[in-house]
């Protein structure tokens, strides 16, 4: 039954793909050729409709119909037209502009305006035709992967820059078409030539694939071009030769270890490298005491090339102008003439003349008394000599000053605790010398200081606050500047104490708001009026914080009071936007906020919100672009949601959450790489309903998908797999997997020269997505389906050949989050699933006298039945905090499962499994990332019995559970057999031991050294029993190791390990051992 539900389903996808490799008509073919002149593209466009006669009236007319080739609806399209059509009745330019661009916002071309007489009236004749939509685009560069070690994967970059991408739409006219096409390849071609490859050609074809365009590019590099001759031009006598500077120029193309370790070969030129170097020429020169020197060369990208030699010539001029020299005098040793290099202003401004030095002189003050020198002053002088200018600072450091005290008087608002977090300023402390805080003070930071506590009080509502501040060495001495100045001069006090004096004044109260409704200003004329005034408020009130405001103050006014509310500048003008939003989440969505603070008298202030363009619009027509092979049932399903009222559909209300949410929908489904809602009526349409445009990019856009993956592990020798899937079948999102397996032994089949295989497998999986599910199942647990069948054929350590058909019916359902800001992506998963699993596996048999002494084996079947929960929270993120399960930098994973298995169930036993696992990811610093791994599994044996089922038990040791540890042999049994006819010699088989409960854990510390090349030490330990009541010190196995190297490459993985177990039984080896793993994948 087992096998034949798996060849079910390989015929299934047999048959699938044939259905799916039938042509459609006009599907794959060739775009013909046309006559084609670059020239012609700068000429102008003749216009849809012959220019009528100026001084006459344009015809105008009182309906309309459409006709044409349409994609959609005669009606839907009338609907689409209707609102320009409405606005414009008279043929002038601005119509037709007006429906020309209207027409392609829906993806039709314009073909041309006509008039016709009806008895009812002049009626206008819109003629229409689809525009061509980009379906797929494939760019193939003769980029070899030896290139790609060296220079990005220029397939990607050339994507990234062109204008047309899978979705856009190109012009109608096969010339206009051409002529856009011959710009993306003068574009790619002119990336291409700044990239080095001067003599880059891209060939742009055509290919009518179903109804869309699928765009080929091919892209011929042609010959690298590097840095050949480069000359400098005469130039003053300087200390800065000519060989330094030509070396800023060459480039090694590749470095094995690191930058500028293990390098060779001749960099390709760019000109963007070109321009980095011309600026390290410029910092080499400054550091060299040239701040204002100017440096330029006379490359050309149309001129500078050598075709015969494939070299780049250009000639370097050099205006060094004056060479300045710096000299620091009077600063002690604690500070380094490095530190106040730094400080000086002349190398960003590219000038030494004086008003730089007076900056400079300001910098190094502000520098030293950051350093804790408040009473510092710098002054300069400038000697000029003939051939240099030397600039003298003259330092008076003064004594060293650390912030003893802060004060805060006159605050009554605000306390002190609110305040000491709005300054930069500090106190000293013990901990803040340990971490190396900053405690002095600065003049700079303290007049920062005063704005910043004024603007923390004008957004509490104090307006009108005034803050100073004063510092002296003596806390006696502050709001004096006379005896502070004694103070210092006299040396007394080695110390800084600052006070800031803060004048609050009265707050600003934000009295009374008035909501403009109309030309009346506040005045409420209609009952739509009045329900608009009470929604506002009501949403003002909420914005405040202010429940008075959610009341009128009049019946015939939109006004509303408050008592006591504070007037926050800031937030308060923060409300503008915030209405604006929440307006349109009412089903408003053009509505228009204006804000206008009104003074009532001394610290009172009304606001004014004005209102305009609020009428509730409701979505119109809805129509969709991009979806070739996704039904468009499927998605307005989708946009609709599982809540008619709340979803996205025709008659709704357009609101803000609707919009988000139907295309947070559709993404969620990953059928499409992109999902775009549009509305190009919306800011013309006053009343009705808004037409929508859903555009969207397939995934899947393709018959089938064949994933081939090889490698080599221990466990599993060195293996094949194919795996065709087909994706989203029917247009309906339902995807089919079939995968087999090739492993073989390959040391082993070379030196017994027979073929040793270690697994055969073959394995199908049909998935059904949650939103075909939604007819029986609640949408919020409407699961996903998924039926998997197989057969494998496994050499295990224990079991010897072991053969398992199974069948998998699985109902999942997952709920992701995405990436907002700080807080990571995550996904969360609950299932339930029924497992069937019949094993085969061969057993010794012991035969009496007289057997057939050829049969050494016999086959023993078990069939296993049960049905279990899982659940998993998935955060393993990247840095950036987007799910990066296989590549997770930070994050962690919990899952859980448990299972039931009885002989009702299909079965032979009864037992109860669960299990537990989680992970966590610490990164540290850029390069180091550390994990951690504990898993959990046990099993209950039911029905008297006292062990699980052979083939049910719980097993570790080797790559993927404890490292240091052969296959499965984390536990052991001996067995010890006599050897007749001696009767002391035994012959002892260690054999893999399985039990009912298992514990493994992991350290792993993974170091990257440079972009593919990572290393890593790792600690495993784990533990195999059947009770816990047995459990010794001596069960529990840990293991150490390194990965001596780990490779992570676009194309594979691979990892080089060696691991060695710290409690070796009978039969480990004690010196460890080695594990290989290496996979790669491809797709086509």
């Amino acid at each position: 039954m087992i096998r034949l539900v798996a060849v079910v389903l390989v015929v299934l996808g047999a048959r699938i793909s044939t259905a799916q490799s039938q042509p459609q008509a006009g599907d794959d073919d060739t775009v013909p050729a046309v006559k084609f002149d670059p020239a012609s593209c700068i000429q102008a466009v003749d216009p849809v409709v012959a220019p009528t006669d100026v001084s006459a009236p344009p015809p105008t007319w009182n309906d309309f119909d459409v006709t044409g080739e349409l994609r959609d609806a005669r009606a839907t399209v009338r609907a689409l037209l209707e609102p320009t059509m409405t606005r414009q009745q008279a043929l002038t330019e601005t119509a037709r502009e007006q429906i020309r661009a209207v027409s392609g916002a829906f993806g039709y071309h314009l073909v041309g305006i006509g008039l016709k007489e009806a008895p009812a009236g002049t009626v206008a004749i819109i003629h229409l035709s689809p525009l061509p939509m980009v379906r797929k685009v494939d760019v193939d560069v003769d980029q070899s992967i030896f290139d790609t070690l060296s220079s990005p994967i220029l397939d990607d970059e050339v994507r990234r820059r062109m204008r047309v991408r899978t979705g856009s739409y190109l012009p109608w006219s096969p010339h206009d078409r051409a002529c856009v096409l011959h710009e993306e390849k003068l574009r790619i071609e002119e990336f291409l030539r700044e990239e080095g490859f001067i003599e880059a050609t891209v060939d742009v074809q055509e290919r009518r694939k179903g109804t869309g365009i699928a765009l080929e590019l091919e892209v011929h590099l042609g010959p690298e071009y590097t840095a050949g001759l480069i000359n400098i031009a005469d130039r003053e006598p300087n200390n800065v030769s000519d060989d330094e500077i030509r070396s800023k120029f060459r480039h090694t193309s590749f470095c094995i270890v690191g930058k500028g370790r293990l390098c060779f070969g001749s960099a390709r030129f760019k000109r963007t490298r070109h321009q980095a170097d011309i600026q390290a020429v410029v910092e080499l020169f400054r550091q060299r005491g040239y701040p204002a020197v100017r440096v330029r060369t006379d490359f050309d990208p149309m001129t500078s090339f050598d075709r015969r030699t494939k070299n780049v010539n250009f000639t370097i001029t050099i205006d060094q102008r004056r060479r300045l020299e710096v000299v620091f005098e009077g600063h002690s040793e604690a500070v380094t003439i490095d530190n106040l290099k730094k400080q000086l202003t002349f190398d960003q401004a590219a000038s030494a003349d004086d008003v730089e030095a007076h900056e400079s002189a300001k910098a190094l003050a502000a520098y030293l008394q950051g350093r804790g020198f408040f009473d510092a002053r710098v002054t300069w002088t400038r000697e000029r000599f003939e051939p240099f200018d030397r600039i003298v600072f003259r330092i008076d450091q003064g004594a060293t000053r650390q912030v003893r005290s802060i004060q805060f008087v006159g605050n009554r608002a605000l306390d002190a605790s609110e305040l000491l977090e709005v300054i930069g300023t500090r106190e000293a402390r013990f901990s803040s010398s340990l971490f190396g805080s900053r405690t002095a003070a600065t003049s700079v930071q303290l007049a920062a200081d005063v704005e910043a506590l004024v603007d923390t009080y004008r957004r509490a509502g104090y307006r009108e606050a005034r803050v100073r501040v004063s510092a002296a060495t003596e806390p006696a001495a502050l709001d004096s500047a006379a005896l502070a100045a004694s103070l210092v001069l006299a040396g007394r006090g080695n110390g800084l104490h600052v006070r800031y004096t803060i004048d609050e004044g009265l707050p600003t109260l934000l009295t009374q708001v008035e909501v403009a409704l109309g030309d009346k200003g506040d005045t409420i004329v209609t009952p739509e009026q009045r329900a608009l005034c009470k929604l506002v408020l009501a949403d003002l009130a909420t914005l405040h914080g202010e429940p008075q405001l959610a009341t009128p103050a009049a019946d015939n006014r939109c006004v509303a009071t408050a008592a006591n509310l504070k007037y926050r500048e800031a937030e308060a003008i923060d409300t503008r936007d915030r209405l604006r939003d929440r307006l349109y989440s009412h089903g408003r969505p053009r509505a228009k906020v204006g804000f206008v603070p009104k003074v009532l008298g001394p610290h009172r202030i009304a606001i004014v919100y004005k209102l305009t363009d609020v009428q509730p619009l409701t979505i119109g027509k809805i129509v969709i672009r991009g979806n070739f092979r996704t039904r468009s049932s499927i998605i307005l399903d989708e946009l609709r949601g599982p809540s008619d009222e709340a979803g996205f559909r025709e008659g709704r209300p357009l609101t803000k959450d609707a919009l988000a949410e139907s295309a947070r929908r559709l993404r969620n489904t990953g059928l499409f790489e992109a999902v775009n809602i549009s509305m190009p009526d919306l800011d013309n349409t006053s009343e009705g309903s808004v037409n929508a445009v859903v555009e969207v990019t397939e995934r899947y856009d393709f018959r089938a998908q064949v994933e081939a993956e090889g490698g080599v592990s221990s466990y599993n020798g060195t293996f094949v797999r194919l795996t065709p899937t087909f994706k989203n079948l029917f247009g309906l999102g339902i995807s089919l997997d079939i995968s087999g397996t090739v492993g073989v032994d390959l040391v082993e089949s070379v030196e017994t020269d027979e073929l040793k295989l270690r697994q055969l497998a073959a394995e199908s999986t049909l998935r059904i997505p949650q939103w075909l599910t939604r007819n029986v199942f609640p949408d919020l647990f409407a699961p996903q389906i998924e039926l998997t069948a197989f057969h494998r054929r496994q050499d295990t350590p224990r079991f010897g050949v072991i053969t398992t058909d199974g069948v998998t019916l699985g109902f999942a359902r997952t709920w992701q989050r995405q990436r907002i800001g700080p807080r990571p992506a995550r996904a969360l998963t609950a299932g339930v699933h029924y497992d069937f699993r019949l094993r085969e596996r061969p057993v010794d048999v012991l035969r009496p006298i007289g057997a057939d002494d050829d049969q050494t084996q016999v086959p023993i079947r078990t069939r296993t039945g049960s049905i279990g929960i899982t659940g998993e929270w998935e955060q393993r993120v990247d840095r950036a905090g987007t799910l990066s399960p296989l590549a997770a930098e930070d994050g962690f994973r919990l899952e859980g499962q448990f299972s039931f298995a009885s002989p009702n169930l299909g079965g032979q036993d009864t037992f109860i499994k669960v299990s537990a696992a989680g992970s966590r990811y610490w990164p540290v610093g850029d390069h180091l990332v550390l994990r951690f791994d504990l898993r959990y599994d046990q099993g209950f044996p039911l029905a008297g019995a006292v062990l699980l089922p052979e083939v049910e038990r719980f097993f570790a040791g080797g790559d993927s559970t404890v490292r240091g540890y052969e296959d499965d042999r984390l536990a052991t049994e001996v067995i010890k057999v006599g050897v007749p006819p001696f009767d002391n010699a035994q012959q002892i088989r260690i054999l893999p031991a399985g039990g009912n409960i298992r514990v493994m854990s992991s350290v792993d510390a993974q170091l990257r050294i440079w972009k593919l090349l990572a290393t890593a030490a790792f600690i495993d330990a784990g533990m195999i029993t059947n009770q816990w009541g047995n459990v010794t010190e001596d069960d529990i196995r840990p293991s150490i190791g390194v990965a001596l190297i780990r490779v992570v490459t676009p194309f594979g993985t691979g990892a080089l390990e060696r691991a060695m177990p710290l409690r070796p039984h009978l039969g480990d080896n004690p010196r460890g051992r080695w594990h290989l793993s290496f996979a790669a994948r491809a797709q086509f």
